[in-house]
């Protein structure tokens, strides 16, 4: 991989606290928060490491990433795109002349690359620490402007990571790959992709559930009739998550129900080409027992993270007309194996941990 340093923006948390404006508000209106100096550009260019400390600790770096790479198919994505999205994030960035946050990469551990992480970390202090009541999260960012550091870390990522894999920010690669290689056609110098690598260990995949409302004249119970074409329904005495691959959870408001494949049914499935089980839940249970043809339709059915709880899906069923359904996650090893082979999930099948809040490291475009 081709990292470069950047001149990068971070927030002056002596105005932030004096005048309690919350970072939700960065990504929407980040050029008058500049304006009232609420941010500081750091004149030198610099790698970044960034630090997420909560239950567990999490720490990666950001650095500003070669456009070839992604266009040469070196940072690779799981997941499809929609294009109405890709358009407002262009409209947002375009706005602020910025990317307000990395995308999220990840790569296979490399212990030389931990060494100089750890290394770097254990003599120098970090440029900023921010406390979050609300998750009771410290993040922390150090500087890396020393020049033998980075050719260090430039060395390690080009001889070391031949790929990268998306991890958080299929939309924001997509969409502002394609504004930075149009502001570089029309005369300006090209700026590279904000990204913040951290590595398969430091990173947590999380559940995660569709919320699907029940139309065209259908009930419950009738749901609760087609379902045994493709799996066993196994009502449940007490409300749980999935357990393993290829079982979900369905819950509504007259019960909860393990739902597992048939095995002889799922072994002609997979040999037709789905792997996972959202695509085949999208193809059967959505499709042909829903009747939801179109799924982007945001009216019919809503992504839920895994990080919320199973008392939050229990709630979101208890509505008549809605079944929620909880999968199972998937692991590293099957995301790499389907990023590999060119394949993409549905928007929304995946959710990792960490989670890069906006407005802590920014990149300004250059005009």
């Amino acid at each position: 991989m081709k990292i470069l340093p950047f001149k990068a923006v971070y927030p002056d948390m002596a105005e932030f606290i004096t005048r309690d404006v919350d970072f939700k508000r960065v990504r929407d209106e980040y050029p008058l928060l500049r304006k009232d100096n609420f941010f500081k550009k750091l004149r030198k260019k610099a790698f970044y490491i960034y630090q997420i400390c909560g239950k567990k600790k999490h720490t990666g770096i950001i650095v500003n990433n070669a456009l070839e790479d992604y266009l040469q198919n070196r940072i690779l994505g799981h997941e499809k795109t929609l294009a109405i999205k890709e358009s407002a994030i262009v409209g947002i960035a375009s706005s602020c002349n910025a990317m307000t946050k990395p995308v999220l990469l990840t790569y296979l551990d490399n212990d030389e690359i931990h060494h100089w992480v750890s290394e770097y970390t254990g003599i120098n202090k970090p440029l900023l620490e921010i406390r979050f009541d609300d998750n009771d999260e410290i993040q922390r960012l150090w500087k890396v402007s020393n020049e033998a550091y980075i050719s260090q870390l430039k060395t390690l990522f080009y001889d070391h990571i031949p790929l990268a894999y998306i991890a958080d920010g299929h939309h924001r690669s997509s969409a502002l790959v394609d504004l930075l290689k149009n502001k570089t056609a029309s005369g300006t110098d090209q700026d590279g992709l904000l990204c913040a690598y951290f590595p398969f260990s430091a990173l947590e995949i999380y559940d995660f559930s569709r919320v699907v409302r029940i139309r065209h004249g259908l009930r419950i119970h009738d749901i609760l009739d087609r379902l045994p074409e493709f799996c066993y329904v196994q009502p449940l005495q007490v409300h749980e998550k999935p357990t393993e691959k290829h079982m979900l959870t369905m819950f509504t408001s007259t019960g909860a129900y393990a739902l597992v494949w048939k095995p002889d049914w799922l072994k002609n499935v997979l040999a037709g080409g789905l792997t996972t089980d959202v695509e085949i839940f999208n193809k059967y249970i959505l499709e042909e027992v829903f009747k939801v043809h179109n799924l982007n339709d945001t009216g019919q059915i809503e992504y839920v993270n895994g990080k919320e709880s199973l008392q939050h899906l229990i709630q979101l069923a208890q509505e008549i007309d809605v079944a929620v359904f909880n999968f199972f996650p998937l692991t590293m090893q099957e995301i790499v194996e389907i990023s590999n082979a060119g394949k993409t999930l549905p928007p929304k099948s995946t959710w990792f941990e960490p989670r890069i809040k906006n407005g802590i490291i920014i990149q300004e475009f250059r005009k």
